[in-house]
């Protein structure tokens, strides 16, 4: 073998060494790596790429960021940091316990309202969106109960007159006030990855019953396409996917205006805000598309709540399954759902969501979208069981749980079926968190659960205890 050719083996062998390196190092960022906290609350779904996990947690930094006046806060917001309200114990994703972390949202009739001459207990029940007054101009429609220029005011060293009174209690004039608790964060990638065609086939399978239980599938707008989509998050399934939800928190309790939420909120309106606090702070939007889609991103790989081995499941919690079943719980309450064949989300690495604000004649503002995000492709939340225990859908549950805010497809009565996973780490139950046990949580369902609730309330003490130790193993 002559030199020459030897030099060229050589020369070939290292580049196939050298493509043979970087193909077996693409493979292995590609491939499910194990997860070191899996099975701990606030851990990330199993199955994810050493690419996709590395993501999750540059992402959690996000999550867990307190946010300051130089970052956009505010003016009027109620807490700091997302991790703030959905934090318990340093379980990310988790709910606080503490009712100083509910949102809380009043409206009152609005004059031309069908039951302007109804009692507000009749009305609240049946008001739709048409029908109210969302209180824009007097702290509504949610409360904002915290002002930086009260909280920082060495920081932003505003004039002495320059004021910003946030709203912290309801005016005398609501008619309608309702209390809502943070919510779990867990596992809600696998909500958003359900089909919509299974909820809505679902809703329209209700419908056909001779039961009472009619639910009503949720379709509000999404931002990014502007088009109606199945709403599976929220106490009302009023926000249709994971980044519109983040999008309206951010906006809302950090008071950081974004790509989907362009203004920040005064207790006297949007973007009503005095000079000399907008000149204290950052211009409009405060955060990103990208800040918005690395948030979506982190939920969005939450695992769902960690279930009881199969192995600790006790013949009392058997028996509590059929009685939860017998009852017709399992009517709303669907034990199991399953993710679409393809699940995409949205990249935060990509290129983020834009909109340009353009005047239009007659001084009307309009936001167009210059720039699409990027998705990627999430085998792990592909063709999954989903043991929720909710058919996402709404559903009318009675004057005593009628709150009179309507949003969206929900009337003042209706509410979304809240799912079950995860109850043995809740010490209150329903929007509120009224209920402190199980029971009350329980007897408290009206409308078209009545005749659950009644047939629940006439079992002995022994097989409501089973079916509570049922509902603790989910």
């Amino acid at each position: 073998m002559s030199a020459r050719t030897l030099r060229v083996l050589v020369s070939l062998l290292a580049v196939g060494v050298v493509v043979i390196y970087f193909a077996s190092a693409q493979l292995s960022e590609n491939l499910p790596v194990k997860v070191p906290d899996a099975g701990k609350p606030g851990a990330p779904i199993a199955g994810l790429t050493k690419r996709q996990l590395d993501k999750f947690y540059r992402c959690k930094e996000v999550y867990n960021k307190t946010f300051a006046c130089k970052d956009g806060l505010g003016p009027l917001y109620n807490e700091q940091s997302c991790a703030a309200c959905h934090t318990s114990e340093l379980q990310e994703g988790a709910p606080t316990r503490s009712t100083a972390h509910s949102a809380t949202y009043i409206a009152k009739r609005a004059a031309k309202s069908r039951f302007a001459k109804n009692t507000v207990a009749e009305a609240r029940e049946r008001v739709e969106p048409a029908d109210v007054d969302f209180m824009v101009t007097e702290g509504g429609p949610m409360l904002l109960k915290k002002s930086i220029i009260d909280q920082f005011p060495a920081e932003l060293q505003v004039p002495a007159d320059c004021k910003l009174n946030p709203v912290s209690r309801p005016p005398a004039a609501a008619e309608f006030t309702s209390i809502r608790t943070a919510p779990s964060l867990y596992g809600l990638g696998l909500l958003e990855a359900i089909a919509e065609g299974d909820i809505i086939w679902r809703a329209n399978v209700q419908q056909k019953t001779k039961l009472p239980v009619k639910g009503k599938a949720s379709m509000p707008l999404t931002e990014i396409s502007g088009l109606p989509v199945v709403g599976k998050f929220g106490k009302k399934a009023q926000h249709a996917t994971i980044y519109s939800m983040c999008a309206t928190e951010l906006g809302t309790h950090l008071g950081l205006s974004n790509p989907c939420f362009p203004h920040s909120y005064s207790a006297t309106g949007v973007d009503n805000l005095p000079e000399c606090i907008k000149a204290a702070t950052p211009p409009d939007p405060n955060a990103t598309g990208k800040l918005l889609a690395q948030l979506a991103y982190y939920i969005s790989l939450l695992a769902p709540p960690p279930r009881l081995a199969t192995d600790d499941i006790t013949p009392a919690m058997e028996h509590g399954s059929r009685t939860f079943h017998k009852l017709g719980c399992a009517e709303c309450h669907i034990p199991e759902l399953r993710t679409a064949e393809k699940v995409y989300v949205i990249d935060p690495d990509g290129p983020p969501l834009v909109f340009t604000e353009s005047k239009y004649p007659g001084n009307k503002t309009v936001y167009e979208k210059t720039t699409d995000p990027q998705y990627l492709e999430i085998r792990s939340l592909e063709q999954q069981a989903v043991p929720a225990y909710s058919d996402l859908l709404l559903h009318s549950m009675g004057k005593d749980l009628a709150d009179g805010i309507p949003q969206d497809s929900a009337n003042g009565g209706q509410w979304r079926t809240a799912p079950l996973w995860g109850c043995k780490s809740k010490k209150s139950f329903l929007h509120d968190g009224r209920a402190h046990t199980l029971d009350a949580a329980i007897t408290a369902h009206g409308g078209e659960a009545e005749s659950c609730t009644k047939a629940y309330k006439e079992l002995p003490q022994n097989v409501k205890d089973d079916l509570a130790a049922f509902l603790n193993a989910l």
